[in-house]
């Protein structure tokens, strides 16, 4: 007499895990759809439609038939208002003036840095004002590890009278653009 071969209980699990993946493609089917009405206006007549590329769900489909004929324009969606500034906009630049004094060689010699930035191709300028004359000396700014130095600029000149300075760093760059507080020098 032989035994009869034991039959394992797997079936329910196998079962359950069918229903899963089945309720799973379901869902995925519905999500990833096509749209019926407007898909020839929708995919530019080739009568394929075309999910949306910036991750938005598209908007229901009416379930009416259509009666309009095939040139009828598809539904649009307006988008709100943007918060990515335009290209021709730059960014706020967080400046800070480092040191300040006097070279005895005859200039005002100040540092700067761009804090949270790190870009190449950006230019730092040094503006010294008093009474309303205004002066300015500018340099090549160079990215660094985790900010943008502006390293020393320089003013000097005749206009260069004695006396406190303020002292401004402004930076500019193809996408940033931002100053410093102003600090005194003192000219002796």
């Amino acid at each position: 007499m032989s035994a009869a071969p034991r039959r394992r209980r797997s079936r329910p699990v196998l079962l359950t895990l069918a229903l899963a993946l089945g309720a799973a493609a379901a869902v995925g089917g519905y999500l990833l759809r096509p749209t019926t009405e407007g898909a020839a206006s929708t995919a530019g007549g080739n009568g394929a439609a075309t999910a949306p590329s910036d991750g938005a769900t598209e908007p229901p489909v009416d379930a009416t038939p259509a009666t309009g004929s095939a040139s009828q324009p598809a539904p649009t969606v307006e988008a709100g208002p943007s918060t990515v500034p335009a290209p021709s906009q730059p960014r706020s630049a967080d400046v800070a003036l480092t040191y300040s004094g006097w070279d005895p060689a005859g200039a005002v010699v100040v540092g700067g840095v761009v804090l949270d930035r790190v870009e190449q191709g950006g230019r730092c300028t040094l503006v010294l004002s008093r009474g309303g004359v205004v002066l300015e000396g500018s340099g090549e700014a160079t990215p660094d590890a985790t900010t943008t130095a502006c390293g020393e600029l320089r003013v000097s000149g005749p206009e260069l009278t004695s006396g406190p300075w303020q002292a401004v760093v402004r930076y500019s760059s193809a996408t940033s653009a931002g100053e410093s507080s102003a600090g005194e020098v003192m000219v002796p």
